[in-house]
C-alpha cells in the first residue's frame, strides 16, 4: 500500500479513529459490568480487532508510543485475516444482541456455520502468510471469500428486515454500512495494486469511517434495547400487580362464599340444636323425678347441644375475614368470659401487650384457643371460679389461670378437656386452687 500524500490528514484520521474505539471500549466495558451479557464481550473483542487493524493499515503514520516497525513488518501476515476475524465476533455479537437463537432458530444455525468458516479462514490465512504462499493466490482467495461474506451479509440483512424487529434494524444499519465500507476499500485497493494508480487519499478511510458509523449505530441500539428492557420490566410489574389484584379479589370472593356458607350452616344446625336443647329441657321437667337415669340422659343431651352450638358460634366467628388479629381474639375471649363468669360474679382479666395486638392469626388457631378456653370454663365451673387471668407469655403462648373458690380434692379432667389436651399437646398444671393452661398461639394443627 502506498502511503497517502496527506500525512496530516492520515494522522488525524487514525488518532480520531483510535480514540473513538477506546472510548467505546470503556463505555461497553462498564455496560457489561452492570448487564453481564456475553454479546457485549463479543463486541469489545470486535472493536479491539478493528483498532489493531487500523494501526496495521496506517503503519506509515508515526504515532507516539507505537512501534511502527512491528506494524510494517507484520502487515502482510495479518492485513487479510484481521478483518475476517473481526466479522467472526461481529456475527456472534449480532446473533445474541438481536435474539436470533430464540426468534429464528434456523437462521441462527446458518450464521453459526458461517462463523466457524470465518474463523477457519482467518487461521488458514495466517498460516499461508507465514508459510510463504504466493500473495497473488492469497489475494484471489481473500477476494472470493470477501465476496461470499458480502452476499451472506446481504441475505442476513434481508432476513432481519422481514423479521420486523426494530432492535435488529440498528444491527442491520451498522452492519450494512460497515460491509459496504469494507467492500469499497477492498475494491479501491485491488484497483490500486493492479493498475498502479496512486490515490490522493488512503482507500482505508472508507473502512474506518464506516466502522465509526457502526459504533454509533450499536450505541443507539444499546440505548434502545435498554429502553425495551425497562418497558418489559414495567409491563412485568404491571402484570404482577394485576395478578395480585386478581388473587386478592378471588380471595375476597372465597371469603365471602365461605362466610355465607358458615352463616347458613349456623342457621340450620345451630337452630336445630337449639330446638333439641329446648325440647330436652321441656321433657326433663315433665318426667317423674324418680326416673334419675332418664333425667341424667336428658341433661347430657341438652349439655351436648349447647356445647355444639357454642362450637358453631366460635367457628362462624373465626371464619369471618374481619377477625384475624390478637385484638379480635381478646374481644372474643372477653365475650366468653362475660357469658360464663359474669353470672357467678367472678372477675376476669385479659392482658395482651399493645405491640402484639395487630399480630395476625390463623382462623383455625383462633377457633381452637377459644374452644379450649370455653371447655376449661365448663370443666371447672362446678368448682366456683373466682378469677380468670389471660395473658401472653414469651410472645408465643397464651397462659390461662383459673382461680377456684374451694379446694376440691379430685383433679380429674372431663373427657372433652382431656381429649383436647392430648390432641394439641398442651400443658395443664394444677397447684392447690389454681389451674394453669398453657396454649401455643400457633396451636398444633389437626
Amino acid at each position: 500500500m502506498n502511503p497517502s500524500g496527506y500525512a496530516l490528514f492520515d494522522l488525524c484520521t487514525i488518532i480520531g479513529y483510535e480514540l473513538i474505539i477506546v472510548f467505546q471500549l470503556v463505555y461497553i466495558f462498564f455496560q457489561w459490568l452492570f448487564i453481564r451479557q456475553r454479546e457485549y464481550l463479543y463486541y469489545m473483542v470486535f472493536m479491539a480487532i478493528c483498532m489493531v487493524f487500523g494501526l496495521f493499515k496506517y503503519n506509515h503514520v508515526p504515532l507516539p508510543g507505537m512501534n511502527q516497525e512491528f506494524f510494517i513488518r507484520y502487515e502482510q501476515y495479518f492485513d487479510k485475516a484481521l478483518p475476517i476475524f473481526s466479522y467472526f465476533f461481529y456475527f456472534r455479537f449480532a446473533r445474541h444482541f438481536v435474539g436470533i437463537p430464540q426468534k429464528i432458530p434456523h437462521l441462527n444455525h446458518y450464521i453459526r456455520i458461517l462463523e466457524w468458516v470465518l474463523l477457519a479462514y482467518s487461521i488458514a490465512e495466517v498460516v499461508m502468510a507465514f508459510s510463504g504462499v504466493s500473495i497473488i493466490l492469497r489475494e484471489y482467495i481473500f477476494d472470493g471469500f470477501a465476496s461470499l461474506l458480502f452476499f451472506c451479509t446481504i441475505y442476513f440483512v434481508i432476513t432481519f428486515f422481514r423479521l420486523g424487529d426494530k432492535l435488529g434494524y440498528f444491527v442491520v444499519a451498522g452492519g450494512s454500512v460497515l460491509t459496504l465500507g469494507s467492500v469499497a476499500s477492498m475494491v479501491l485497493l485491488i484497483i490500486q495494486s493492479s493498475t498502479g494508480i496512486a490515490y490522493t487519499f488512503n482507500p482505508m478511510i472508507f473502512n474506518l469511517s464506516t466502522s465509526v458509523f457502526e459504533l454509533l449505530a450499536f450505541t443507539t441500539g444499546l440505548a434502545y434495547k435498554a429502553n425495551l428492557m425497562e418497558q418489559e420490566k414495567t409491563k412485568a410489574g404491571e402484570r404482577l400487580i394485576e395478578k395480585l389484584n386478581e388473587n386478592i379479589q378471588l380471595q375476597r370472593r372465597m371469603n365471602s362464599i365461605r362466610h355465607d356458607a358458615a352463616k347458613e350452616l349456623h342457621d340450620e344446625v345451630a337452630g336445630g340444636l337449639s330446638d333439641v336443647s329446648i325440647y330436652a329441657e321441656l321433657v326433663n321437667r315433665n318426667i317423674p323425678e324418680q326416673l334419675v337415669k332418664e333425667h341424667q340422659i336428658l341433661r347430657q343431651i341438652r349439655s351436648k347441644a349447647l356445647s355444639m352450638m357454642d362450637s358453631i358460634h366460635d367457628l362462624i366467628w373465626a371464619l369471618n375475614p374481619a377477625h384475624h388479629t390478637l385484638t379480635d381474639l381478646s374481644q372474643k375471649l372477653n365475650q366468653v368470659s362475660r357469658e360464663f363468669l359474669a353470672p357467678m360474679n367472678a372477675r376476669w382479666q385479659i392482658e395482651f401487650t399493645e405491640s402484639s395486638n395487630q399480630r395476625e392469626l390463623n382462623p383455625d388457631n383462633m377457633r381452637r384457643i377459644v374452644s379450649l378456653y370455653r371447655t376449661a370454663l365448663h370443666e371447672f365451673d362446678s368448682n366456683g371460679i373466682v378469677n380468670a387471668e389471660i395473658a401472653i407469655h414469651h410472645r408465643d403462648f397464651i397462659g390461662i389461670k383459673l382461680h377456684l373458690s374451694n379446694n376440691v380434692e379430685s383433679d380429674n379432667q372431663t373427657e372433652r378437656l382431656s381429649h383436647l389436651v392430648t390432641k394439641y399437646q398442651l400443658h395443664v398444671e394444677r397447684i392447690h386452687q389454681t389451674i394453669f393452661l398453657r396454649i401455643p398461639i400457633t396451636i398444633i394443627s389437626d
